[in-house]
This record gives C-alpha cells, structure tokens and sequence, in this order.
C-alpha cells in the first residue's frame, strides 16, 4: 500500500526530524556534519526553502524549515539522499541509514514557530556527557548567540523577533 503524500503547504513553517535506523547514528565525522549543512546550503538554492533553525544530533536531526512556495519534500528528498548514500559509501555499508522518510509537523502560528526554535536549540541539553548549548558545534544557536557569523543559507531575522532582543536567555531559560 502506497504512502499517502504530504499535503503541499505554500508558505508553510515546519518542524522537520528524521532518526537514524534502530536508533543507530547518522552523523559518524566531523566531515558528516559539514556536508549535511553544505547540503542544506545547496537546498536552499535549489528549492527556496528557508532553514532557520537546526540541529544535528548523532542519531537523528532537527530542522525548522520555512517553504514559501513549498518544495519541503523535494529539498528533504535530496537532502536525505545524498546524506544516505555519502554515509554508506564511507562505511562501505548497505541498508538504510534512515528508519523512515523524514518527519514533518506544520508550524500553525509565529509562536509554536518561536517555540519549535528553542526546542530545536535546547536538543543538545540531553546529551551525556553535557553539554555547553552556546558552543555545540551542530546547532545553530551560536549564530544566534552571536558566537560565529552565521552563513549566509541561515535565516535568523525571524527567530530573533520573538525574544525581546537576547534570544540566547530565551532558549536558556
């Protein structure tokens, strides 16, 4: 029995999350994380999909995508691909990387999206050992920290609109 397809959103917000198979990683390398934010870059490019928060965690992954003129599955499609395929050629692996086809779940208003935001921004409070929210290298809080420069693929006009003008105390909190 087919898949039933996803409802075409313009203009939607989204949360979107994929996990590695039995719970097993999908991020091995350093060199893993960078390609999957290059990827990101390129969808951006290719399909006019707004990322404005992430997360990379070594099992499982966090966007909030903003699809203007939709194009979310086809951005997730390639993104997850290519990631899927760079992975198991470096492991020299077969099988699936993913458990499923990504995740998503529609941003109804401006604060469910603010709070997806911190949400997204806090997932590597969890790990063990802990944690420095503001330095973890696979967020992208420290762009909104004002730790690093963001890149230019990252939107974060609308995230900072929401936390009175420290968004860092707003995920903290």
């Amino acid at each position: 029995m087919p898949r039933t397809a996803r409802h075409h959103i313009e203009d939607g917000w989204h949360h979107v999350m994929n996990r590695g198979a039995d719970h097993q990683r999908i991020f091995f390398s350093t060199s893993d994380g960078v390609a999957f934010e290059r990827l990101l870059a390129e969808g951006v490019q290719r399909h006019g999909v707004g990322v404005h928060a992430y997360c990379l965690m070594p099992n499982h992954f966090h966007l909030l995508l903003h699809c203007p003129d939709g194009g979310m599955s086809s951005f997730m499609q390639r993104v997850g691909t290519l990631h899927a395929r760079r992975v198991k050629f470096r492991r020299d692996g077969d099988g699936p990387v993913f458990r499923s086809r990504f995740r998503s779940i529609p941003l109804r208003s401006f604060e469910h999206v603010a709070q997806v935001g911190r949400y997204i921004h806090r997932n590597p409070a969890d790990l063990s050992p802990p944690v420095d929210l503001t330095t973890y290298r696979w967020s992208s809080l420290r762009y909104y920290a004002g730790l690093a420069a963001a890149p230019s693929w990252l939107q974060t006009a609308t995230l900072l609109q929401f936390c009175s003008g420290d968004y860092l105390a707003y995920v903290v909190e």
